[in-house]
């Protein structure tokens, strides 16, 4: 297991400190933000008005940098030029002997440079600048071919758009689910996926020059190949992004790509985590039917995350924003509704392997029944 350092840091990325355990051959050892991002020796969790996670801050890199064998640079929302942040300390780790994993979007030509000092120094240095590579060839694909048929039980993890944690949700079903014994495969909603075992969503998903006919078929094909390959019990896909516009200006890019997974494979279980809002039970009933007649999915159960709209920022400065909601206050709108609607705060670990045990009952439940 390396030694490894985390540098920067946001919201976005805490679900990973709380799984990470999770990592493949990734011991982290601490988090460094610059100064004026949070106080030395504050826990992570409360960057986001979380609960404590475990790993204190650290506002000194040089000191830090010395302890470990590896320097991991996240990907960080909100920041106009991150080349411009993490360039030194990206050159200083490797002139150090540290390896450099990089999930944070980078010029092409940094990184050609850092690759070919990490090489000289015989070091590692892995960037996510894309997504997962695979040898489907889509453009042989015909727009007629058949899909496969997936054996094995398959849970979607849907959100409303991004920071609805949706990556919690899948390293919090993996861990809990993989508890009871089953075997998982799982495809992720992060480009860095692999970095915690599992796949990430193909790149010929995202490739302007393959019609949608074409993605539907090969991501069917990538389902059952790892079907075939890997023997699961269970399939997990996070699908990124959102599912639907919330208005002119925010797109959630249409859901499209929401839709294109929902082609290539059926859910068996299917679960929605959406911000924070007071909805009234009806708004649940409406959801259920959105997702039904556009991605022939029944959310089973839904997650609660504790980002709020700014309705207000966004009407007046034309830009998406969110306030963060206490996490008690979360609770409570959950425990006002949940006697009606199954609904979770996965930022309680508690709900979340309340969560898990509630998918695999009504797995369970559906199994008996198609026996009968």
């Amino acid at each position: 297991m390396e030694k490894t350092l985390i540098y920067p840091l946001d919201a976005n990325f805490l679900p990973c400190l709380k799984y990470r355990t999770q990592f493949v051959d990734n011991d982290i050892i601490g988090v460094c933000v610059p100064k004026g991002w949070a106080r030395e020796g504050t826990d992570v969790g409360q960057i986001a008005n979380q609960r404590d996670i475990g790993i204190v801050v650290s506002n000194n890199f040089n000191q830090m940098l010395s302890h470990c064998d590896t320097v991991l640079f996240c990907e960080t929302q909100g920041v106009d030029n991150i080349n411009v942040l993490i360039e030194d300390k990206i050159y200083k780790s490797i002139q150090n002997g540290k390896n450099v994993i990089c999930t944070a979007r980078l010029d092409d030509k940094l990184i050609k440079e850092y690759a070919a000092k990490a090489y000289e120094k015989d070091l590692k240095f892995q960037s996510f600048d894309g997504w997962e590579k695979t040898d489907i060839n889509v453009y042989e694909i015909s727009d007629e071919e058949p899909l496969a048929q997936i054996n094995v039980p398959v849970i979607f993890v849907f959100g409303m758009g991004e920071g609805t944690y949706k990556f919690e949700i899948q390293l919090g079903l993996r861990e809990a689910i993989s508890q009871m014994g089953y075997r998982i495969s799982q495809i992720g909603s992060r480009n860095y996926s692999s970095l915690f075992g599992f796949h990430a969503i193909p790149d010929f998903m995202f490739d302007s020059h393959v019609n949608e006919c074409k993605k539907i078929i090969a991501f069917n094909r990538f389902v059952k190949k790892i079907e075939v390959q890997e023997s699961p019990e269970l399939i997990i896909i996070g699908i990124p992004g959102g599912v639907a516009p919330f208005n002119f200006e925010y797109t959630n890019h249409f859901g499209v790509l929401a839709f294109l997974i929902s082609q290539a494979v059926k859910s068996d279980i299917s679960i929605f985590s959406n911000y924070y809002q007071d909805y009234e039970l009806r708004y649940y009933e409406q959801l259920k039917d959105m997702l039904l007649y556009r991605f022939d999915a029944k959310p089973d159960c839904f997650n609660i995350s504790n980002l709020k709209i700014d309705w207000s920022k966004v009407l007046e400065g034309n830009y998406l924003d969110f306030t963060i909601v206490n996490l008690d206050q979360v609770d409570n709108h959950i425990n006002d509704k949940k006697m009606i609607y199954p609904l979770y705060n996965i930022l309680n670990k508690e709900d979340m392997y309340c969560m898990a045990n509630y998918i695999i009952d009504k797995l369970n439940n559906y199994g008996k029944a198609l026996s009968i």
